[in-house]
Parts: structure tokens; sequence; C-alpha cells
């Protein structure tokens, strides 16, 4: 095992229209008891000692999991690659903070749209594009992507002209 993927909550603060099932499993597993941090503590062991040395710590909404910067401090501990799936719902800038002292080496933010309005609707949550684009400006280091942001362009429209090619 070289990657492992958690979800130490299926919680979330987005009512995605697409995410049915994960809000399916949520209702049914809400009133039981999610794992304990004792419980993770022992599941993040094992995975060192498979070989693990990538985690990312996905959801619902990990964020809203109590003890997230204790998951990727003991990550860091292990020497892995610490990474975050997130839909931008953090909470401000001292707890975007915390997670980076506490070793958070990647933060992935989905923002599905340029516009707000469309990206709320595809999340089924007014106001979750204003809290995405703020948590991307928490998180800096946009060089990258605005760097990579000419490739991507040329990436999809290649992509666009074989699969119109295709359809002729």
């Amino acid at each position: 095992m070289e990657h492992l993927v958690i979800k130490p909550t299926l919680a979330c603060t987005a009512k995605c229209p697409t995410c049915a099932y994960r809000r399916q499993l949520y209702r049914q597993v809400r009133n039981q008891k999610e794992l304990s941090f004792e419980d993770w503590k022992r599941v993040l062991s094992e995975a060192r000692d498979l070989g693990a040395w990538h985690l990312t710590i996905s959801g619902g909404e990990p964020t809203l999991y109590k003890q997230l910067p204790d998951l990727i401090k003991i990550g860091r501990r292990y020497a892995w690659l610490v990474r975050l799936n997130s839909n931008g719902s953090i909470r401000d800038e001292v707890y975007a903070e915390e997670l980076v002292r506490a070793g958070l080496d990647v933060v992935d933010i989905s923002l599905y749209s340029p516009i707000p309005a469309v990206h709320d609707a595809m999340r089924g949550t007014e106001g979750l594009w204003q809290k995405a684009t703020a948590a991307i400006s928490l998180f800096g280091d946009c060089e990258k992507n605005i760097l990579a942001l000419t490739s991507l362009l040329k990436l999809f429209y290649a992509v666009k002209i074989i699969e119109i090619s295709r359809n002729y």
C-alpha cells in the first residue's frame, strides 16, 4: 500500500445534487458512532506498517472533523505526504494556518465554476463559491496553477479537437 485515502467524517457543508449517494450514506450512519480518534490512529499506524507514504484526507467535508489537525500531525510524524480534499468551507485563516503548521502538504479545493451562481448551484449551497475562493487565497501559492493555465487551455482544446474529429 502506498496511498491511503480516509474519510474521517461524511458530514458536509454542501448539498451537491451529484452527491446523493454520499448524503444517503451519511443519513444512514450519522446516528452511528464515527471511528474514534484512537481508531484512526490505529488505522494510520497499520497503513504505515503496510508501506503507505501518502495520506489523503477527504470526506464529506474533512474540516468538520474536530481532530483533523491531529490526523495531519500523525501523517507528518510518519513522514508522509499529507493532502486534504475540501470544498473550501474552511473556517478561517487561523484554522488554515493550524492545518499547515500541523504538516499539511497539499490542499485541493474544489471550484466547479468561475461563476459564483453556477458553482453554488452545483454545490447546492449558496455562498460556497465565496468560501472556496477565500480558502484558495488562504493557502496561496496559486502561481503554479496560473503558470499552467495556458497548458491546461491547450490540453482542453486538443481534447475537444480529438472529440470533434471522432464525431465526423
